[in-house]
């Protein structure tokens, strides 16, 4: 082969590198789905976990009125937010004073800004 057609192929191949690398650059600089949540879903997230989606101050709230703390198990959490307020859903297992597992609800209203629980009951 010759010379020429040896730098022909270096220069191609240097060019397709060049823009695999833009079109790499640019996939990954485009804005990911945090960057477009708005400030309300960002602040609401931080109420709950990002390991299980429980509700954190709910969660603590729960924990502190069963008969085995330890026995805990968040099954699912959901929301609504109303105006200043989330109201929250909360699904869980834990042991009751008989040494059984059962299931159990809670429904919240919780504080947009802060988390903070201002009402809370079981679920009949």
């Amino acid at each position: 082969m010759s010379k020429a057609k040896k730098k022909d192929q270096r220069i191609v191949s240097i060019l397709f590198i060049g823009i695999f690398c833009m079109v790499g650059y640019a996939l990954c600089s485009s804005p990911s789905e945090e960057d477009t949540r708005t400030e309300e879903e960002k602040l609401v997230d931080n109420h709950f976990s990002p390991w299980d989606g429980s509700h954190i101050e709910l969660t603590k709230l729960i924990k502190e009125n069963l008969n085995d703390p330890d026995s805990y198990e968040h099954l699912e959490t959901t929301y609504r937010i109303q105006g200043d307020t989330i109201w929250v859903f909360t699904n869980f297992r834990s042991r009751n004073g008989f040494g059984g597992m059962v299931r159990e609800g809670v429904t919240a209203i919780t504080d947009k800004q802060t988390g903070k629980v201002i009402e809370w009951m079981k679920q009949e």
